[in-house]
């Protein structure tokens, strides 16, 4: 059987990354469509929205992500090596230096039979890793590094 192979589009449209020079390629999707209006139409974001991604360098979603690598003409396979760090939703910590693709294998079957066992939900909906085994935690922090540099 072949392993599968994951990129950043097989992660949920909620997942947010940040870019490497993310100032330099949102003023370069600016110039392309004329104005930041125009930009944020394309979008269907606020102008406030995209200021803000540039002025402090906050995750971008994924969907709108998508949508800047259309507008600049962009392969997907090279868009991967731009992204510096990418998190989920909410106060989630970011995965830096991103590893990609994410090679299917036993250390994800692993991190997958880690969360079935002793993951949950929170009340806002945050998904969680939580064991008292101090060497069952550190397990799972050295599997979670196939993702890249995991805090």
């Amino acid at each position: 059987m072949q392993e599968r192979l994951f990129t950043i589009w097989d992660f949920p449209l909620n997942t947010r990354v940040k870019l490497k020079e993310q100032k330099t390629f949102l003023d370069s999707c600016i110039q392309k469509c004329g104005s930041i209006n125009n930009l944020s139409i394309k979008l269907n974001s606020s102008q406030q929205t995209i200021r803000s991604w540039r002025k402090y360098d906050l995750f971008i979603p994924l969907d709108a992500f998508e949508k800047l690598f259309t507008i600049m003409e962009l392969e997907k396979k090279d868009i991967e090596n731009l992204i510096l760090a990418y998190k989920g939703p909410n106060t989630s910590k970011p995965i830096t230096n991103p590893i990609f693709p994410i090679k299917e294998g036993p250390e994800l079957f692993a991190i997958m039979a880690h969360l079935i066992g002793d993951g949950c939900v929170n009340k806002n909906g945050i998904p969680m890793y939580v064991n008292t085994s101090q060497a069952l935690r550190k397990n799972f922090k050295n599997l979670i590094q196939i993702f890249g540099m995991v805090e």
